[in-house]
């Protein structure tokens, strides 16, 4: 991945980034790489609050917190 020219895109969402990728990647190289960081509190209450979870503050604090505010996982543990 990322050793011939192309016009695809692929994109991974890893914890750990694969090994070989970082011998490709660089501003001026054909992979890139950003670090993504989960939602705030805030964000997170915005996501139960459209999948109509009302639980208590508290809990869905605890929630936001264990899933390291990941959009994807809030949604899935309703």
């Amino acid at each position: 991945m990322g050793e011939t020219r192309h016009q695809s895109c692929c994109s991974l969402r890893v914890g750990k980034k694969p090994i070989g990728l970082a011998s490709n990647e660089g501003k001026f190289r054909p992979v890139r790489s950003w670090q993504l960081t989960g939602l705030q509190v805030a964000e997170g209450q915005e996501i139960f609050k459209a999948e109509g979870f009302f639980g208590s503050e508290d809990k869905r604090k605890e929630l936001i917190n264990h899933y390291v505010g990941n959009p994807l996982a809030l949604r899935n543990c309703l």
